[in-house]
């Protein structure tokens, strides 16, 4: 940053900063970074600086596959009508927005969504769903799947529909070559 200001660039900059994985220090039994998809793994920071973009804080619902159409958004270009991401910084929230997480590993097998406030978690070696109100339990300490099937099968049947998108795309180098991944429409 030292470099941009002495050389009159920082005005111009565009920066974005932001990690790949949380880290779990045994708030559900492990200590890791990759191997489940709570909140603790799950949430990173994204810090982005950029020309007219007033400070602020946001704590809405955002993915790595926001970012490239975020930037894209900053910089007045056309963002792809298949990205799966939004411009995170001229789009409104959106309430019902699904976010989806995968955590596969030697150790963890699970798929995740988060919608509306609640996150479904699918732990495929235990063949188990474990759902949590992250309103009032932000912690994911309240299975809990038992009380709300109805929701279970909601979140469950919109989790496996994007699963078979992303496996489908990538189970073929010929789609890969010509679209873009898909996007699953709420």
């Amino acid at each position: 940053m030292t470099y941009l200001r002495d050389k009159k660039k920082w005005e111009n900059t565009l920066v974005v900063l932001t990690g790949d994985h949380g880290q779990a220090f045994y708030e559900h039994g492990f200590a890791s970074h990759a191997s489940a998809i709570f909140n603790e793994v799950m949430k990173v920071p994204l810090i982005v600086r950029a020309p007219g973009v007033e400070p602020g804080a946001e704590s809405r619902l955002a993915q790595h596959v926001d970012i490239a159409p975020s930037i894209l958004g900053l910089l007045g270009l056309p963002i792809h009508p298949s990205f799966q991401g939004v411009d995170l910084l001229h789009t409104a929230a959106d309430p019902k927005r699904s976010a989806y997480m995968v955590a596969q590993t030697p150790d963890a097998h699970q798929y995740g969504i988060v919608r509306s406030g609640f996150k479904l978690i699918y732990d495929e070696r235990q063949q188990e769903h474990l759902l949590f109100d992250l309103t009032s339990d932000p912690e994911e300490r309240m299975n809990l799947a038992d009380r709300e099937p109805g929701l279970v099968k909601d979140l469950a049947l919109r989790l496996n529909a994007w699963r078979k998108l992303q496996i489908d795309y990538y189970a073929d180098p010929a789609i890969q070559a010509r679209e873009y991944p898909p996007i699953l429409r709420d």
